[in-house]
């Protein structure tokens, strides 16, 4: 009853079946004859296809044991599409512990960590730095490598020796370099672009011509505003002084009129005798006032204008930054991808001091643009000495003529303050001296009129004041010529010095490096101290939003009394520390 519902095939009837063993026989089975017997007899393996397969299989290895091949090395996949699958936010070391474990070849055998870590081979090799999947683990070569995507675990399957021969690992250089002033920030970046075979990306540098750009746009529109605002200002004025005029001279018209009442007399009378009277002309209208845009008052206002428009500074937002960033990177790639086109696709790129806030990494993370490593140049110094000695040392001359005339103009209005003091001093004395001789002559007078006083006694008075009064005066012209400064006395002979006696060689000792001074403080220094102090606040910030929105952690390289070469090892050996092979590390 269960045979007759079951489906019969067409392909299953025997006589299909015979007719199809038939057809073989008579097309194909002659063909094979001649093929394997025109074969090499050393390397045609003959299988009776009538066994079982595990039988086939053994035969068949036995027969492949005689031959001189050596095996194929293949990768390897690690994860049972059955098991659970492996959390993606699991660390990178116990990642690696769970794999090593996994589809071993031998009871003790353990896979190896690779150089690459969970970082995707393929998408190294094309210039992406991106973690892999770990259900996309694979091992080969007794080295464990952790896949990105299907498609990348497809091309490795394929052939892996492509994406693991040297230089790779290597980093595809998608740095940020950023650092207080005078920190030798674009000097890092040529070094690693040399390194790395990158190209420095300056912002302050590709950003002039749009900021160029976004002034002209200004100006002209601050023109055409300004034309226009003042062509009808000016015309305005010109036909309010028409109208003034014209009302001056209906005043004195009018005025005229009524000098003259015999004349407007004599009209009536005429008027009256029955001859016409002529009608009284009227006052012509003033003219229209034209004024066009090559008007002088115009071109003055608009000149005026178009000057304190080009004084204004540009800002630009950070969008605009990005944008003209993506442009140039976009460049850079693909002249990478025609110089090598096997290499890799992306990065080789490096931004000098960009970006320099929160605001210019948000837009950055919006154009998916993001670098593999943030280095920042850090002085530990106290108060930041070390680079602010650097700085002096590079402008010292400017400094210095600075410093110089600032101190020249100080003096200047020192002496100048001093100089209207000692006057208003002396103009206060003076009319001290004046009060006290009118008090004094008042005195004498009221002492004469009373009868107190004689003449003699009134005349030797004058007297002790005229000489107390020259007393005075010479006590000044001595105070003054003091202050000019007295002759020096005539040096006395004196004797001569001893001769000194022979003191034995002592070898010189060696000269110290000469050591940067600071400088000296004003405000020469305090611009510096600004921008350094704006960097400072502005990092903390950046810094925070880095390590929050990305996987990045900013590198941190100390430039206090270390040379450009030890800076760079130092930045090399944190770029690739991610590459670096370590070993197990066993614990009890």
């Amino acid at each position: 009853e269960i045979l007759a519902r079951l489906v019969k095939r067409v392909e299953d009837l025997p006589e299909y079946i015979t007719h199809n063993i038939q057809e073989y026989k008579d097309n194909m089975l002659r063909t094979l004859e001649d093929y394997m017997a025109d074969h090499d007899q050393q390397y045609l393996i003959e299988l009776d296809a009538n066994s079982n397969h595990r039988l086939l299989f053994t035969q068949l290895m036995t027969k492949l044991d005689t031959f001189i091949l050596r095996r194929a090395a293949v990768p390897i996949r690690l994860h049972d599409q059955e098991e659970e699958e492996l959390p993606e936010d699991m660390e990178t070391e116990e990642l690696m512990r769970t794999l090593a474990s996994k589809e071993t070849v031998a009871p003790r055998f353990r896979w190896r960590r690779s150089r690459w870590l969970r970082v995707c081979p393929v998408a190294l090799s094309e210039g992406n730095l991106v973690q892999g999947k770990p259900e996309l683990a694979v091992s080969f070569l007794d080295k464990i490598y952790v896949l990105s995507s299907p498609e990348a675990m497809e091309k490795f399957l394929k052939n892996p020796r492509p994406y693991l021969l040297p230089p790779l690992p290597r980093p595809p250089c998608k740095l940020v370099v950023t650092g207080p002033p005078t920190s030798g920030k674009t000097s890092l970046c040529h070094l690693l672009a040399q390194k790395y075979n990158a190209v420095v990306l300056s912002m302050q540098e590709l950003i002039k011509p749009r900021i160029q750009m976004e002034k002209e746009k200004m100006v002209q529109k601050v023109r055409e505003e300004t034309l226009e605002s003042s062509i009808n200002l000016v015309k305005m004025r010109l036909e309010q002084e028409a109208l003034e005029k014209e009302e001056t001279v209906s005043e004195k018209g009018d005025a005229g009129e009524t000098d003259e009442p015999t004349e407007e007399a004599a009209k009536d009378s005429e008027g009256e005798g029955g001859e016409e009277v002529e009608p009284k002309p009227e006052t012509p209208k003033p003219e229209p006032v034209v004024v066009d845009a090559n008007h002088p008052e115009v071109l003055k206002m608009v000149e005026e204008a178009v000057k304190e428009a080009e004084k204004q500074t540009i800002t630009i937002p950070p969008d605009v930054y990005v944008e003209v960033m993506e442009e140039k990177i976009k460049e850079v790639e693909n002249n990478l991808r025609m110089k090598n086109p096997d290499g890799p696709f992306f990065g080789g790129w490096i931004l000098d001091n960009f970006p320099n806030n929160r605001d210019q990494w948000a837009a950055m993370v919006d154009k998916t643009i993001c670098p593999d490593d943030v280095i920042c140049l850090r002085d530990s110094s106290e108060n930041g000495s070390y680079l602010l000695k650097r700085w002096y040392k590079v402008n010292q001359d400017e400094i210095d003529e600075k410093v110089r005339a600032r101190r020249v103009e100080e003096a200047a209005a020192e002496e100048r303050a001093a100089e209207e003091a000692r006057l208003e001093e002396e103009r206060m004395r003076k009319e001290e001296e004046e009060r006290e001789r009118q008090a004094a002559e008042e005195e004498r007078k009221r002492k004469i009129e009373a009868g107190e006083l004689s003449d003699d006694e009134d005349e030797d008075e004058d007297k002790e004041k005229e000489e107390e009064k020259s007393q005075v005066d010479e006590e000044e012209v001595k105070e003054e010529e003091g202050d000019l400064g007295s002759p020096k006395a005539e040096a006395e002979p004196e004797a001569p010095p001893p001769e000194p006696e022979p003191e034995e060689e002592v070898p010189a000792e060696p000269t110290p490096p000469p050591v940067t001074p600071l400088p000296p403080e004003g405000p020469e220094v305090e611009q510096w101290r600004q921008e350094r102090g704006d960097f400072e606040r502005e990092w903390a910030s950046l810094k925070a939003v880095i390590t929050g929105t990305s996987a990045v952690q900013p590198i941190d390289i100390e430039v206090e009394a270390k040379t450009e070469d030890v800076q760079l090892t130092d930045a090399i050996h944190r770029i690739e520390n991610a590459f670096q092979y370590r070993g197990w590390e066993y614990t009890g």
